[in-house]
């Protein structure tokens, strides 16, 4: 029978009671592209129209067709997640149960089995987080025009103070969650607010500082904390193969290996440790030789600042800046001269980034503007803050409603477009506007983080504090997904790695394009020498703020791994390694052993195996290779063997985890727990106890020198 002959039959029938049925006349079908769309298209439409019916012969055609492709399609699209159908979950339910009970006749493999499994345990709360939405609109409705304002004073509250959290409190507890969930809470509030109610002028002119004050708006922020939490974990069971159980009314979330998980926590651990090193080190190599912005505004506040905090009493009483547009101000805004603070964001972006001070000032974040445009609009901001909350602090403790009341200010786009011509051009300002202020047609989710100005036709609010201590840098280039080094030109990367190998090695190569006797590919970079091949996979990606973002690394470590795969099996084919010697003028045999890696351009997941093929950053690999040493508390510990490199030190390190499995085996189990109600998810992770790392690194390796 034609494909589409059975596609008419779709309708007809409840396929679940005629599987033998089904399963005979789609034997001998071939699943094209374009066949497989259409099931795709009409799996799709039937879940949003709610046909239990017809969803469910659509889906048990593609699982009977090709099984991994549709469950690949399912995961990719996020067919099965409730928070793309707001939550209402019935159908979905009713999809995952009836797989889940005909998995012997769908012959389903164990692995997609557990998928459902998972996925239909996790829906298992989904009407819950539905109610969750629900109070959060009315409350919502109910403090309407108040709310939006009284959010975005308490994330301004929460960047200006130190705030800590501590995830070993209950989920109840706002100390619980980072700040960083907080501003996304908010930002999530403040997008329901506009899509349920809509943000107009009167929302950002009317304020409940007692709310404020007493953070009375803690419960619908923990509420909206849990329901990004439970989208996130929609996303590591679809993207990342996580698996969810479920006993009565609790949940566990747990990783598809535990190194996985380890690898994770590890890449945010050691990058924030590797930012404050880099911080303090480049410290005392540039505190005497640049002036330091905050120092300077602070010295100037302190004579002008009650020349230039105004208290307005109408429309409602406020402290206002008053913006001194001197010729003064003008040159020092403009100057080509960098603060300290500055050369510090610069020299972690350089690094981040691979690029130097130059190119990357010259960079165009978003059409004209540079990213030196942007330096210079964050100076302009940078003293306003500094004068303006060094000025009404001293005010917190007797009138504390009127500090709040001056915390976000807004603008009419005469006043701000004004203020930001001090330092941009005219035809930059409106490239600003377009890249900071939220546009829901270009962005449909709110980040504050990303898009920190909320605009009406004729005004614009400005939270201060997000804007200046958010990553825009890293942030822009995400939300425009957009590279320093365009595809096709010398990956800094690779050209760096490739340096500091062919210090250390007798032949290195880069960029080999094959094709013989049924191999075609390319390698980035081998390294030879002694007994061992070297072979690497280069990846350069952004610092993933959130899990969203990590599938983008997730992707690439897969797409690395399935290369290597694939030139590690023609390595050991000898008709290719007589090829690849005469290409490379070097000899290859199956005397050298064959060692890949991944390498990324940042700490994630490095220490994690993707199909045996480890996982590494750049700079770690650098280093180990360069100099062999950690830093840790009160010397520099050596991972080789000997006081020199040696590339059998690069395979302990590569293929035994000499280094990575200490760390790991000094991380402790931790598990996240999250309530929904009467119901619980637990995130099984890991901390790292320093301590005992500190006494693994003091076990295994020596101490080269006194820091």
């Amino acid at each position: 029978m034609d494909f589409y002959e059975i596609a008419q039959l779709m309708s007809k029938s409840f396929w679940l009671d005629g599987l033998s049925n089904l399963r005979k006349m789609v034997e001998d079908q071939q699943v094209t592209k374009d066949k497989f769309n259409y099931i795709k298209q009409y799996l799709n439409y039937f879940i949003r129209q709610n046909k239990k019916g017809r969803a469910l012969n659509w889906l048990l055609l593609g699982l009977l067709l090709d099984q991994d492709r549709t469950i690949r399609f399912i995961r990719r699209e996020g067919i099965l997640r409730a928070s793309k159908y707001d939550y209402n979950s019935d159908i979905l339910k009713f999809l995952s149960s009836k797989i889940i009970n005909n998995t012997d006749e769908l012959s389903l493999k164990p692995e997609n089995s557990s998928y459902f499994k998972s996925v239909d345990n996790l829906l298992f709360i989904s009407t819950t987080v539905r109610k969750m939405k629900t109070n959060i609109i009315k409350e919502l409705k109910e403090r309407k025009p108040n709310i939006v304002k009284d959010l975005l004073a308490t994330t301004e509250i929460l960047f200006m103070k130190n705030y800590r959290n501590n995830q070993r409190r209950d989920s109840e507890d706002i100390e619980f969650y980072f700040r960083g969930e907080i501003c996304e809470a908010i930002s999530y509030l403040i997008y329901m607010y506009d899509e349920y109610v809509s943000i107009d002028n009167e929302c950002f002119y009317n304020l409940d500082e007692n709310y404020v004050l007493q953070f009375k708006h803690q419960d619908i922020v923990k509420e909206a904390c849990k329901i990004k939490a439970y989208k996130a974990y929609e996303i590591y069971i679809d993207h990342y193969d996580y698996s969810c159980s479920r006993i009565n009314h609790e949940l566990k979330l747990y990783p598809p290996t535990v190194d996985f998980e380890k690898a994770m926590q590890y890449g945010y651990i050691f990058h924030e440790l590797q930012s404050y090193n880099l911080y303090f080190k480049n410290t005392n190599k540039y505190i005497d030789k640049a002036q330091s912005l905050e120092r300077l505004a602070s010295v100037l506040s302190e004579s002008l600042s009650s020349k230039l905090i105004v208290r307005k009493k109408e429309p409602i009483e406020r402290f206002i800046f008053k913006f001194p547009d001197t010729d003064q101000l003008r040159l020092l805004l403009n100057s080509e001269q960098f603060f300290f603070e500055e050369i510090m964001l610069l020299t972690e972006n350089c690094k981040d980034l691979f690029s130097d001070f130059n190119t990357l000032c010259n960079f165009k974040v978003f059409k004209s503007l540079t990213l030196f445009d942007l330096i210079k609009a964050n100076r302009l901001f940078h003293f306003i803050r500094i004068f303006f909350t060094s000025y009404v602090e001293k005010f917190f403790e007797t009138e504390p409603d009127l500090v709040v009341r001056s915390l976000v200010p807004v603008y009419d786009f005469e006043k701000i477009t004004y203020m930001l011509s001090i330092v941009l051009d005219d035809f930059k300002i409106q490239d600003f506007f377009n890249l900071f202020i939220w546009d829901k047609n270009k962005r449909s989710i709110l980040d504050l983080q990303y898009s920190p100005l909320l605009a009406t036709s004729s005004h614009l609010i400005f939270p201060i504090h997000i804007y200046l201590f958010s990553n825009l840098l890293r942030n822009s280039l995400f939300a425009i997904n957009k590279r320093i080094f365009d595809t096709g030109k010398s990956d800094p990367m690779t050209q760096m790695l490739v340096k500091v190998l062919k210090n250390n090695f007798d032949f290195v190569e880069y960029d080999i394009k094959f094709k013989f006797s049924g191999y075609e590919g390319d390698i980035d970079i081998i390294a030879i020498q002694d007994n061992y091949i070297f072979i690497f996979e280069c990846k350069r990606t952004l610092l993933p703020g959130d899990v969203y973002e990590l599938r983008t690394i997730y992707d690439n470590i897969i797409s690395g791994a399935n290369q290597l795969s694939k030139i590690k099996s023609a390595f050991s084919n000898n008709i290719f390694q007589q090829y690849l010697s005469k290409k490379l003028n070097c000899s290859i045999d199956n005397s050298k052993h064959v060692v890949t890696c991944i390498i990324m351009g940042n700490r994630m997941l490095s220490g994690y195996k993707c199909n045996n093929h480890p996982v590494r950053g750049l700079y770690e690999v650098a280093n180990f290779i360069y100099s062999g040493e950690v830093e840790f508390r009160d010397g520099k510990f050596s991972l080789w063997d000997n006081n020199y490199f040696t590339p059998k030190d690069l395979y302990k390190y590569l293929e035994q985890d000499s280094y990575h499995k200490l760390v790991f085996d000094s991380m402790h189990e931790h598990n996240l727990v999250y309530r929904f109600d009467n119901y619980t998810i637990t995130h099984n992770s890991f901390y790292l106890n320093f301590e005992l790392l500190f006494q693994k690194y003091n076990n295994n390796y020596h101490i080269n020198n006194k820091i």
